[in-house]
């Protein structure tokens, strides 16, 4: 048998696709097409690799790593991640409902979106969730669910920095879109300006304990470089805050979005992605990009890296 390795999950055998141990073309046979086939051992092996890579680089304090349940669709896959310790960024009630229900430590659930409810915000903060505050309206609408309950409810707020530097074309879409202008566009978040504003008001109330902050940049670009500039404008916002609020230091600091896959089909199908290589970044250089310019930027706005999840 000829055998010629692609990853630590897929080889071709034969002229024949393996997935693991097993023949795509019996899957197929046996369960007909279209068919879904999943690496558990893989998934395993990704999450551990991500858990190492930036623990193994962030020394200063424990790391979480909370894979988005979008991304991982099935209740099946969820749970592997659950069995690995990892936490889960969730949209909507239905997702934060599937994280529940398979077993996600709540203190590691992430509530996003804009587009939050009193009944989802009653859930997140029965459950123990942390909830995002993606807008100012936000803010009462938590405080009144937890004096209601007579608990505290554990926020962060979600940033909007400026990115002046990620002036690097989004790999998105065709269209010369420079990052910084997209994220603006579409990316929710609270502006710096309502945040330097409100966050007084949520930083005093007794129902809220405001844990940290929050930033998501999508997989835009395939050059770390984008992380470090989208680490740069995040702290910079930060920073700002911290001299506003008398000092106020974050728990946490959690950076989300995607980055460019090995095999990713999106970049590589448009024309400005003709020439770029042929894989992507490692998980080992993300997490280099990501927790050296985080140290590197908190030192350089005055607050001491630690603690950080």
């Amino acid at each position: 048998m000829t055998t010629s390795p692609i990853d630590e999950c897929l080889s071709v055998r034969d002229g024949h696709l393996f997935v693991e141990g097993c023949d795509a073309v019996e899957i197929a046979s046996r369960f007909r097409t279209p068919v879904y086939v999943m690496s558990e051992d893989q998934l395993r092996r990704n999450a551990r690799r991500f858990k190492e890579a930036f623990s193994s680089r962030w020394p200063e304090g424990p790391v979480n790593v909370l894979p988005s349940i979008k991304a991982n669709f099935s209740l099946a896959l969820r749970r592997i991640l659950t069995q690995e310790g990892m936490g889960c960024d969730t949209f909507g009630p239905g997702e934060l409902e599937a994280a529940l229900r398979c077993g996600v430590e709540p203190s590691l659930i992430s509530v996003n979106g804009t587009a939050k409810d009193e009944p989802l915000i009653d859930r997140a903060v029965g459950a123990g969730a942390r909830i995002t505050l993606d807008s100012v309206r936000e803010i009462e609408l938590v405080r009144a669910v937890a004096r209601r309950r007579g608990v505290r409810a554990t926020v962060r707020f979600r940033v909007r920095p400026d990115y002046a530097e990620l002036t690097q074309s989004s790999e998105f879409v065709e269209e010369d879109v420079p990052i910084r202008v997209f994220a603006q566009t579409y990316k929710p978040g609270i502006p710096t300006a309502d945040l330097l504003a409100s966050g007084p008001e949520a930083l005093a109330a007794e129902e809220l304990d405001v844990s940290g902050v929050m930033a998501h940049l999508g997989r835009h670009h395939h050059d770390t470089e984008v992380w470090r500039g989208m680490v740069r404008g995040v702290v910079a916002t930060l920073g700002e805050l911290s001299k506003a609020w008398g000092g106020w230091r974050p728990r946490e600091i959690d950076l989300g979005g995607g980055f460019a896959s090995p095999r990713d089909p999106t970049g590589r199908g448009l024309a400005r992605g003709a020439d770029r290589p042929g894989r992507g970044p490692s998980v080992e250089d993300y997490a280099d990009a990501v927790t050296a310019t985080l140290r590197e930027e908190l030192a350089r706005v005055g607050i001491a890296a630690g603690g950080y999840a």
